[in-house]
């Protein structure tokens, strides 16, 4: 009876090999937070779509200041960018038996944040329909630490603040401007 033996250094290589390895990880989902604007817009406002012109996807995503990019692999949005900040924006905007409310519809161009500057950066366009004016936005809010949930907390503040200069800009005295 032949029984193989293996050498011992294929033994010390697959001992070692499991120690190369991380330990698996469950990926993290995060959700924006947005609180409704405080200006009761005259005519309500729907975001219908917001195209995600980014290089973000799911992925929670970062740049380094070489400008490369760096996906997350162990957190990630529930939704890609132009769903979530839609669903964010129309949760801020739109009030209960809001009726015949204007259509908004963009682009985000940026949606990640600036390793170097620790700032998540939020920017893109929106039009509203019936203003016949595109509006360009850049937002940037400060990453307090290095977890995902601080980038969470971060781009919510960011798209917050995009719902209040749309309320502001477009309905908040009563007028579009």
């Amino acid at each position: 009876m032949n029984k193989a033996v293996l050498p011992p250094s294929l033994c010390a290589l697959l001992f070692l090999a499991g120690c190369v390895f991380e330990p698996y990880r469950e990926t993290a989902r995060f959700d924006l937070t947005v609180a409704p604007t405080e200006a009761a817009p005259v005519r309500p406002v729907m975001v219908l779509e917001l195209r995600n012109d980014s290089s973000s996807g799911l992925r929670i995503q970062s740049r380094a200041a070489s400008g490369e990019v760096i996906g997350d692999p162990y957190n990630q949005w529930v939704l890609p960018p132009g769903e979530l900040v839609s669903r964010a924006l129309n949760l801020a905007l739109l009030r209960d038996g809001a009726q015949n409310p204007l259509p908004l519809s963009g682009s985000i161009e940026r949606f990640e944040v600036d390793r170097a500057e620790r700032l998540f950066r939020f920017s893109g366009f929106y039009a509203v329909a019936g203003t016949g004016k595109m509006r360009r936005f850049e937002i940037a809010t400060p990453v307090t630490g290095d977890g995902a949930e601080q980038v969470a907390s971060a781009a919510s503040a960011a798209v917050a603040e995009l719902a209040r200069r749309i309320a502001a800009d477009h309905f908040g005295d009563g007028k579009q401007q």
